[in-house]
């Protein structure tokens, strides 16, 4: 498990994830360099109702939905405003958190 959180916070990528609820659980320090929020200010917070762009919304809430079920998703666009006020745009992936079971 720590060899997967040092990968996540470390990664050359933005990665972030949510929990069942929807909550920031993940929000590494590539995603902090591009949107300039830093972890702190974003984890326990709604992605899509805090976080994300309104035109965005409905369309990520469907794809978390869908993968808090199982059924994952690749390549959707989405877009996140930054601290200074711009947009940036993201291709993302919606992978489903497995236990060592396979369990959601």
């Amino acid at each position: 498990a720590g060899e997967l959180t040092s990968f996540i916070a470390t990664a050359n990528a933005p990665i972030f994830g949510v929990d069942t609820q929807g909550l920031v659980s993940e929000w590494n320090v590539k995603t902090e360099a591009l949107t300039g929020f830093a972890r702190s200010t974003v984890v326990g917070r709604s992605l899509v109702d805090d976080v994300l762009p309104l035109d965005f919304r409905e369309r990520l809430r469907q794809v978390i939905d869908d993968a808090l079920k199982g059924t994952e998703a690749s390549d959707f666009e989405i877009a996140l405003d930054t601290l200074e006020k711009t947009r940036i745009d993201l291709t993302l992936n919606a992978t489903s958190r497995r236990d060592v079971s396979g369990e959601l």
